[in-house]
């Protein structure tokens, strides 16, 4: 198990070659490559697939040079609601050159989320039946590109009470059924751990369910279970050691990925950027420790 990190907001405040070192040097053995993040979200997915790749190989050098690689990535998924409404004209082909630069960046696993534009609890067999098409129309592109496409459990918020509540694969049931229709040669599970808090799960909850064999991914973050807060282990209330118990007991092979860049924003200067980096990769190497210590002998 490698420790990684999302690169969002150390390229969106420093651009990509100062971002990227920035990890290396706090000690991160691999990197997830946003590619839904300012500035990779600067137009380069309306270009050509030959512009798309130069672009990866671009960033890949970058991390070469830096001495490190990256592992996973996360396509592109901020899009309006009016944009989904033709999603197959219009989302899928960004999200499809998102696949392509993952691959080329050299990413093992790429993070797609599943759609749920509608609202879930009037829709859910919807959600999954158009979910179940939109990855299938991604086999072939992953495929093609060398690379396995990671589906994620996501939630909503109830506009009506300002609340977040569950959305598609939120419930362990549903996301075991989902992973196990598409097959496992090309899909996999990312468990986001603080949406399982949001929606009224445990995490390891989810762990447990997904098992050894459909769990190839983790989006680590913290959450008080009220908001999406994407921060440090140990700020929210995340059962950490319920969670690495888990983990272990189903002898998890994936990486530990944080998606905890929120925890940025506690400096008040960029110059504290690489501290904020540091701290995380303490924590990271102390839950892995748990994590293994929890495993099968």
């Amino acid at each position: 198990m490698l420790l990684s990190t999302q690169t969002d907001i150390p390229v969106q405040r420093l651009g990509y070659a100062q971002g990227i070192n920035l990890l290396a040097e706090a000690g991160f053995d691999v990197l997830d490559f946003s590619l839904f993040s300012t500035p990779c979200s600067d137009g380069i997915f309306e270009e050509e697939d030959s512009d798309v790749l130069r672009f990866a190989e671009n960033i890949r050098d970058i991390a070469d040079d830096a001495g490190i690689c990256f592992d996973q990535a996360h396509a592109p998924y901020r899009f309006s609601r009016q944009m989904w409404d033709d999603w197959e004209e219009i989302v899928f082909p960004i999200v499809r050159k998102g696949v392509l630069a993952a691959g080329a960046l050299g990413a093992n696993v790429v993070v797609v989320h599943p759609i749920q534009y509608l609202n879930y609890r009037r829709n859910s067999q919807r959600m999954v039946e158009e979910t179940l098409k939109y990855y299938r129309m991604l086999r072939p592109v992953a495929e093609s590109a060398g690379i396995k496409i990671a589906v994620e459990n996501m939630w909503q918020r109830d506009i009506n009470r300002d609340v977040i509540c569950p959305s598609i694969c939120s419930d362990p049931k549903e996301f075991c059924a989902v992973v196990d229709e598409l097959g496992s040669d090309v899909f996999t599970a990312c468990l986001d751990v603080g949406h399982c808090g949001l929606t009224g799960w445990n995490a390891s909850e989810l762990v447990r369910a997904l098992g050894h064999n459909r769990l190839g991914a983790l989006h680590v973050h913290d959450t008080d279970n009220f908001n999406d807060n994407h921060t440090l282990p140990g700020l929210g209330k995340v059962n950490w050691e319920d969670l690495c118990r888990a983990l272990g007991e189903i002898d998890y092979k994936g990486n530990f990925t944080f998606e905890a860049d929120n925890f940025y924003n506690i400096a008040l200067d960029e110059s504290i950027f690489p501290a904020a980096a540091e701290m995380m990769v303490q924590t990271g190497r102390y839950l892995m420790s748990r994590v293994d210590a929890y495993r099968p002998e």
